[in-house]
């Protein structure tokens, strides 16, 4: 057997060695821990977000308390979608057309006599916006900053994406959301809320679509 008169480099040869076994290990347990840690998280997500509203920011406009009664469409319930046009019911109207149980009316074309009459004939509504973009024609489109905006939506002139992190633009999304409510909505329907798996375009995030006052 050779012995090497060089003890200093063997010692350094077997340091590095043993060194690399050791960061072999800690990177095994790092990434075991991480990928255990991001399950957990996953799992307590869904299983906060289940039944339940996001809490406002603390720059938000704190929401009415609730009067404790949740409406939760029944299975197989009918419904019909109306966003182009307003409708036009009268005030004394006995019936409407079609007779379906739920209508998702755009929140700021239909009048409040509207939400009251089908409510006095037994009808829920769910009241349209969109929550991820820019529409120059809203009441309150001259409260979102050049910032809080992005590209174009394709086909849709004049409508942008929305940068979701802007504390103005969720104070604007939350008073929305308190307009809806002292209008008698019974649900919320935020649109373009699902920008990331449309498109790659910029100021796109997710939100839950349908939320249940």
């Amino acid at each position: 057997m050779v012995q090497s008169t060089r003890t200093g480099g063997r010692f350094s040869r077997r340091t590095l060695i043993l060194s690399a076994v050791a960061l072999v290990v800690i990177l095994a347990l790092a990434i075991g821990l991480g990928v255990g840690l991001g399950t957990g998280n996953d799992d307590d997500d869904d299983d906060d977000n289940q039944g339940s509203s996001p809490e406002p920011t603390s720059t938000s406009t704190p929401l009415p308390p609730t009067n404790g009664t949740i409406w939760q469409p029944a299975v197989n319930s009918t419904w019909q979608i109306v966003l182009i046009n307003p409708i036009n019911l009268d005030s004394d109207a006995t019936s409407v057309t079609p007779d379906v149980e739920v209508f998702d009316l755009d929140l700021y074309t239909n009048a409040n006599s509207t939400f009251k009459t089908l409510h006095r004939l037994g009808k829920k509504v769910i009241c349209y916006f969109s929550a991820g973009s820019y529409e120059p024609y809203r009441p309150d489109s001259s409260q979102f900053h050049d910032s809080d905006m992005g590209k174009e939506l394709d086909g849709w002139p004049g409508e942008r994406w929305l940068d979701l992190r802007s504390d103005n633009v969720r104070s604007i999304m939350t008073a929305r959301i308190q307009f809806a409510r002292e209008k008698g909505c019974d649900a919320i329907d935020p649109d373009n809320v699902d920008g990331y798996v449309c498109s790659n375009d910029r100021y796109s995030q997710d939100f839950s679509d349908v939320s249940f006052f």
